[in-house]
């Protein structure tokens, strides 16, 4: 009986089974990176609206008011960036969780350290936060007025976004296809279309009535933003004197000074009293710079015999 021959691939064979498999992995893997955009952006659209949550649950607890138009506890100063007002929700005890602050593919990664009470002075420092908010609202403001929105490339009224840099992680930057996070003020959330898809500096695109979504909430009154720490400060550590977990010296008041020789808290000096100024005599007040000199006691007269 004859042996039957093996027959393998022709060479054609193989090259057709090779093309085909390469234009299957050509038409999957762009639909891959596109739900992997889409699952992205979702889980950005949920933090963007947790943020608008904790924001109206902070504004019924003070006024209607956001916590950028709130003195801050620790600087009582008002913030002048969006890391500093998102803290302050840190600081009112309405979230520990830091990492709602940031957003997939995003340069700026909260690391979930926010320090210690009352201050929680590692919170949403420099590089931390991914989201830029508009300053001076309220829950009264406009409904359809973006609160918080994905930080810009450029915080003008309306803000722009870097398209060329899309899907990289650096700031300012937009989704693929040239789009962006934003949230209004009746906690909605949508992934909105910028006017290109390519551009340094592109703003969103215009609506039927010639605004776009920015403009639409304020026509003619441009509005200032809050935009994120990139580099820099970020930390009341920052701050001179700052002890972790208390609350740094307020803007001109008077240094805390050393406790030394008494309880926790004491000014230096004697147990439970007053301190040795530099310069003042035992139990006296310290000379002022400028003043004059205090005249020298009259001599006691010797008693006659």
């Amino acid at each position: 009986m004859k042996r039957q021959l093996q027959r393998g691939f022709t060479l054609i064979e193989l090259l057709v089974v090779i093309t085909i498999i390469a234009i299957i992995a050509s038409l999957a893997v762009p639909t891959y990176n596109l739900i992997t955009v889409k699952a992205n952006q979702m889980k950005g659209g949920s933090n963007c609206r947790q943020i608008i949550g904790l924001l109206m649950t902070y504004a019924a607890d003070n006024n209607g008011l956001y916590p950028d138009s709130v003195s801050s506890p620790v600087t009582g100063s008002l913030p002048l960036t969006a890391n500093d007002a998102f803290r302050s929700l840190i600081i009112e005890g309405l979230t520990q969780d830091e990492s709602i602050f940031g957003c997939p593919g995003s340069i700026f990664l909260p690391n979930k350290n926010i320090g210690i009470p009352p201050t929680f002075d590692q919170a949403l420092m420099a590089g931390e936060n991914h989201w830029a908010m508009t300053q001076q609202q309220s829950n009264t403001s406009s409904s359809i007025m973006p609160i918080v929105f994905e930080n810009p490339a450029a915080p003008s009224w309306p803000p722009q976004w870097n398209c060329d840099a899309a899907g990289k992680p650096v700031p300012g930057r937009a989704w693929q296809g040239g789009t962006v996070i934003v949230g209004k003020n009746d906690a909605s959330v949508e992934t909105v279309k910028l006017m290109a898809a390519q551009g340094a500096s592109v703003p969103p695109r215009m609506l039927g009535t010639g605004f776009d979504i920015f403009t639409m909430a304020s026509q003619n009154q441009p509005q200032n933003i809050l935009n994120v720490v990139a580099a820099g400060g970020g930390s009341y550590m920052a701050m001179p004197g700052a002890v972790p977990g208390q609350y740094p010296g307020a803007p001109g008041g008077l240094p805390q000074l050393p406790a030394a020789g008494g309880l926790p808290g004491q000014m230096p000096g004697a147990p439970g009293g007053l301190p040795q100024l530099p310069g003042a005599a035992p139990g006296g007040l310290p000379q002022l710079p400028g003043a004059a000199p205090a005249p020298a006691p009259a001599p006691v007269p010797a008693p006659q015999q």
